[in-house]
């Protein structure tokens, strides 16, 4: 039993009690009840150290910084700092809320942001805000801008019946031949956007500008390759106009890092043909494609035999070309890293008998007019199968299913043009988003139809304010609904 202490002794036979105590002497008398000492240790120490250790104090986001102007009057620099560092976005929307609202987003988690404000419509005041990602969903600072007004030599916009679904659509200055190119927004006919992409150069129907899916702009322009991002920056910038090489023309693209262009080679006996060159990111040669050791030219061709006058590329890395006084378009194997690079899949002719062979059974039935195509332009593949090409002899931009197999081809759709007839260069491209079909000539008429019903949803004049002798032209315009 806790606290009890129990002594027993055995006395021997010679013990005695001498101190009269009545034990034995020598032992000493041990009370049980005396010995029961509370050993318990169980003091209540219980203290409450449940002291509030919640950390989760509240950490105010805080922005500073504002839009400033830059050299070009549709574009503004935006720099903000943000504590706690994180990413921001930016949008901005005109004032009096005409067109739709833009942003821009910086991903990075960093104190310091510089975004630009893009697209903005010339003399007009545009309201912007920025966000924190991390801790915040509502506008951490707001301001507004005030665009300015574009050189005379690229004011410009389109007057505009029935509604685009492009947004944006670019090309090249129209209201003067210098290598400027330009972007208007579709929902208002404004100018938004434009770039001096090389003070001595041109751009035109020989010397063409492309917008690419990564929102850079690529020129080829007075025997340079240029590219541009959309704040003006030069990304690219190559000088290939040198002795031995004939001039750069018509259309230029760039695949995986490479870039394509088209010059002439001078075969000798009066005869000119169309080389691909293709060249690197530093200018260097990568491949050419020699026409005459892939196409059957024949013994008696002379002059400007082929005239190719555009030139794409799909994801595969396939090759098509327009040859414009053959009146016929061709796939080929573009990726100069196969071993059967240039070789023939097919040719298409569109006014057979050619001189360079037809492996394309075309079926018109299901569209009217003439069951021909000639001197076509911009045959490029559509996003979701299907060609389409400019008819430029007939005003029309067409749709065109190929079945390599059998080697039987169908006119799906055939798209008017504003005029019956249309010169050099023109549009026949697709709205990337929804495969509406945007057609028009080289000049100042474009027009936008729905790929289902084929109904025109849309039609844009484009209008000079200093309107230059021979009017404004555009050789071809890109729908920009990604962008």
């Amino acid at each position: 039993m806790r606290g009890w202490l129990a002594l027993v002794v055995l006395g021997c036979g010679s013990g005695s009690d001498k101190d009269g105590d009545g034990d034995a002497d020598g032992i000493t008398d041990v009370d049980p009840g005396d010995a029961d000492t509370d050993t318990d240790s169980d003091t209540d120490s219980d203290t409450d150290a449940d002291a509030d250790s919640d950390a989760d104090t509240d950490t105010e986001t805080t922005v500073t910084g504002a839009c400033a102007p830059t050299d070009n009057p549709l574009r503004f620099s935006c720099t903000f700092n943000v504590d706690p560092p994180q990413p921001l976005t930016l949008s901005w929307h005109r004032t009096d809320g005409a067109s739709v609202e833009r942003s821009a987003v910086d991903d990075a988690a960093t104190t310091e942001h510089t975004l630009t404000a893009l697209f903005l419509a010339h003399d007009q005041d545009y309201d912007w805000s920025v966000i924190p990602h991390t801790t915040s969903s509502s506008p951490a600072l707001t301001g507004t801008l005030s665009a300015g007004t574009p050189p005379p030599n690229v004011l410009s916009r389109f007057d505009m019946t029935g509604a685009s679904t492009m947004g944006l659509v670019g090309g090249e200055n129209p209201c003067s031949n210098d290598a400027t190119a330009v972007i208007y927004d579709t929902n208002t006919g404004d100018l938004v956007w434009y770039q001096d992409l090389n003070p001595a150069g041109t751009l035109g129907p020989d010397a063409m500008v492309r917008f690419q899916p990564d929102r850079t702009v690529l020129a080829e322009t007075d025997g340079q390759v240029v590219k541009v991002d959309l704040e003006g920056n030069d990304l690219l910038r190559l000088d290939l106009d040198y002795p031995g090489l004939w001039g750069l023309h018509h259309d230029i693209y760039e695949w995986n890092g490479l870039i394509y262009l088209l010059h002439q080679e001078d075969v000798g006996g009066g005869l000119i043909l169309d080389t691909v060159w293709i060249v690197d990111q530093q200018g260097d040669t990568v491949a050419e494609w020699l026409a005459d050791d892939h196409l059957n030219i024949p013994g008696n061709a002379s002059g400007d035999y082929l005239h190719t006058n555009s030139l794409n590329l799909d994801a595969a890395g396939n090759m098509y070309l327009s040859f414009f006084y053959r009146h016929t378009v061709a796939k080929l194997v573009g990726d100069p890293a196969d071993p059967s690079f240039g070789d023939v899949i097919w040719l298409m002719a569109g006014d057979p008998p050619n001189q360079i062979g037809n492996d394309i059974t075309v079926d018109w039935s299901a569209v009217g007019g003439a069951d021909s195509f000639r001197f076509q332009h911009h045959f490029q593949p559509r996003a979701n199968g299907g060609y389409t090409l400019l008819d430029n002899d007939h005003g029309r931009a067409l749709i065109v299913s190929v079945d390599e197999g059998s080697g039987q081809a169908v006119v799906e759709g055939a798209f008017a043009t504003r005029e019956a007839r249309c010169g050099p260069q023109g549009t026949a491209a697709e709205v990337a988003s929804n495969g509406n079909v945007v057609a028009g000539c080289w000049g100042d008429w474009l027009r936008e139809y729905d790929d289902t019903s084929g109904a025109q949803v849309w039609e844009g004049h484009l209008v000079c304010q200093n309107t230059p002798q021979g009017g404004p032209k555009v050789a071809r315009y890109y729908p920009l609904d990604t962008w």
